[in-house]
């Protein structure tokens, strides 16, 4: 029987990610500096691009406003993980999503640090 080292081939997706965040950096533009990072994340959470992601294919991961019951609508939102087979987007357009609350499992903001401005920013982002 072969054996698979499993903490290897984390480590190696570790270091290809770390590796494009770092790249990232060489954008001085700050919407394409964040864009890279975004892009990183979606690909390695999203498992229908290239079977890379960890997560199942029914999960979708998406940048989208998250909208509730009442109308209320968040902020857009860098990364939300929400359940892509029960529950279909309910609107897109020019690659803008509306997301119902009910099928979201988590959200993210990626920022290229952690600060406390970026902390009090995230969390104004809610509905």
């Amino acid at each position: 029987m072969v054996r698979v080292d499993l903490r290897e081939l984390l480590m190696q997706k570790q270091s290809i990610l770390a590796a494009t965040l770092q790249a990232s950096s060489a954008f001085a533009h700050p919407v394409a500096k964040g864009d890279v990072p975004e892009a990183s994340w979606h690909a390695v959470l999203d498992g229908r691009h290239e079977g890379s992601g960890f997560l199942p294919a029914r999960y979708a991961v998406t940048k989208a406003f998250v909208v509730d019951a009442d109308g209320g609508a968040s902020e857009q939102i860098d990364l939300v993980i929400h359940d892509a087979h029960f529950c279909p987007l309910l609107f897109e357009l020019g690659g803008n999503r509306y997301v119902p609350a009910e099928s979201v499992y988590a959200v993210f903001e990626i920022k290229p640090e952690l600060t406390r401005e970026h902390v009090l920013y995230a969390g104004t982002k809610r509905s």
